[in-house]
Order: C-alpha cells, then sequence, then structure tokens
C-alpha cells in the first residue's frame, strides 16, 4: 500500500470479511481519512474482489464529484456495476451513479439490461424503473426493437411503458406487438393501451 487510504483497503481484502459489519467500520475508517480517498476508491472499483468493489462504491458515494463536476466518476461506477461478479454491488455502484447524477442513471446504464448475469440485469431495471428520464427513451426503443433475447426486449418493453406520449415510442410499441415473444408483444399492447 503506497498510502493510509490504500492500507484500510489492503487489510480489507487480506482478512477476506465480506460481512457488512466489518465493511461498515472499514467505510468509518476510509471516511475518517477524508476526501483525498476518493482516487483511490476509482482505482478500487477495478478490483476483481466483488466486495471490495462494494466498499469503493459506498466510499465513492460520500465522497464522489458530483456529474456536473466530474462525470468519470458516475461512468467508472457504470463500468464497475458491468463488470462485477458480486451482484450485491452491482446495485450499490447504480445506486451511488444515481446519487452523483442527480438522482437518475446515465442513458449508458440502459446497456446494463443486456448483461449476462440475468440478477444484474434486474437490479438495472430496477434502477432505471426508480428513475424514468427521458434521455434513456433511445437507447430504450433500440433495445426493445432489436435486443438479443426476448428478456432484454421486455425489460426494455415495460421501462418505455412511462414514456408512451412520444410518437415514435408508440411506432415502436406497435412494432414490438409483432415480436415473436408473446410476453413482449402483451407487454407493449398494456402499455399502448394505458388507461383504456
Amino acid at each position: 500500500p503506497a498510502n493510509a487510504v490504500e492500507q484500510v483497503f489492503f487489510e480489507f481484502e487480506t482478512r477476506l470479511d465480506p460481512s457488512a459489519t466489518y465493511r461498515s467500520a472499514c467505510l468509518d475508517r476510509l471516511r475518517a481519512l477524508g476526501l483525498e480517498t476518493r482516487a483511490t476508491a476509482l482505482k478500487a472499483l477495478g478490483s476483481d474482489y466483488g466486495h471490495t468493489v462494494l466498499l469503493a462504491a459506498e466510499l465513492l458515494e460520500w465522497v464522489g464529484a458530483t456529474a456536473s463536476e466530474d462525470p468519470r466518476d458516475v461512468a467508472a461506477l457504470l463500468d464497475a456495476a458491468s463488470r462485477t461478479s458480486l451482484v450485491e454491488a452491482a446495485g450499490r455502484c447504480l445506486d451511488a451513479a444515481s446519487r452523483l447524477n442527480n438522482g437518475t442513471l446515465p442513458a449508458r446504464a440502459v446497456s446494463l439490461l443486456a448483461h449476462p448475469n440475468r440478477n444484474v440485469r434486474v437490479v438495472a431495471e430496477g434502477r432505471l424503473n426508480r428513475s424514468p428520464d427521458p434521455s434513456h427513451v433511445e437507447r430504450l426503443l433500440q433495445s426493445a426493437e432489436f435486443g438479443r433475447d426476448a428478456d432484454v426486449r421486455l425489460r426494455s418493453a415495460r421501462l418505455i411503458a412511462s414514456h408512451t406520449t412520444a410518437p415514435e415510442t408508440r411506432l415502436v410499441l406497435r412494432r414490438l406487438m409483432r415480436d415473436e415473444s408473446v410476453e413482449v408483444a402483451f407487454s407493449a399492447a398494456s402499455s399502448l393501451a394505458g388507461e383504456a
């Protein structure tokens, strides 16, 4: 370890104790070291150990720069969410990215709906559904119409249900009614019907 911040991460990884209690104690130690922990937190997001990514995301949520100050923190969190093997860490990365991005996820997060791990897809859909944003629409429409499998198309179709007032959205939903997956077609029909 090159400094006190790296020392805490080093101890966390070598002890191999992923309990929430120990992680919380390490997080308190890191926060006590001040704002300079940001650089190490960004570095730790690239770890192969999922619990380190989880700890780094929690720290970065506290010490990170908002997207208006420096968009690199949000981008690093999204990258970590797409790489980590721990679903809890992926969710925490998305939560931190949302908070640093004024309560919404960037449109780039839509690509996580096609993640190879279905559990990460579930987490991504939940977080995107929690804070829908017009900037997501273009990627959602593309994913709904051309997603590589029915699961991706279904998740995208469900998410665009809150953006049905736009003409291009309604056009894609009409096309989705002819989808080979019955679930996707019914989801599109339900979104188009709305209150009717």
